[in-house]
């Protein structure tokens, strides 16, 4: 068989680098979407609700407990969130999918143009003094 065309047919995945960072800059559940979406082009679809279940609750117990804090280190233990929701999530890329499988890595430009359109929405909105939902 054609090299080419042994390649085309290997699944078209984001890759456990693009996973992490885009974990990092946004939140643990992004990345559990993206790795979510990895499972649904393995039909391995019994893991992607419980893996998405378990990123919101690790992000919101994780944001309740960091609460107390004092704001100087806001920044520093979402980071540390981020970081180790993102670790949690190469563990069961692991465990559920393995290192060893052979794929084709899927650009993520256009995730990264979304969270940049997002972001810019949001500090424009911020500018503009909006700054909470309305009640």
């Amino acid at each position: 068989m054609d090299p080419v065309e042994e390649e085309e047919k290997l699944p078209e995945l984001y890759s456990r680098s693009s996973i992490v960072i885009i974990s990092l800059i946004t939140s643990t559940v992004v990345g559990a979407i993206l790795y979510a979406i990895n499972l649904n082009r393995l039909n391995r679809r019994k893991y992607i609700f419980p893996t998405i279940l378990g990123a919101i609750l690790y992000q919101v117990l994780g944001a309740r407990l960091s609460s107390n804090l004092s704001t100087n280190y806001e920044f520093v233990v979402y980071m540390g969130l981020n970081f180790t929701g993102a670790m949690l999530i190469l563990g069961l890329w692991d465990m559920q999918i393995g290192r060893q499988i052979n794929y084709r890595p899927r650009n993520t430009m256009n995730v990264f143009v979304i969270i940049l359109v997002l972001v810019l929405i949001l500090f424009g909105l911020n500018r503009l003094g909006v700054t909470s939902l309305p009640e």
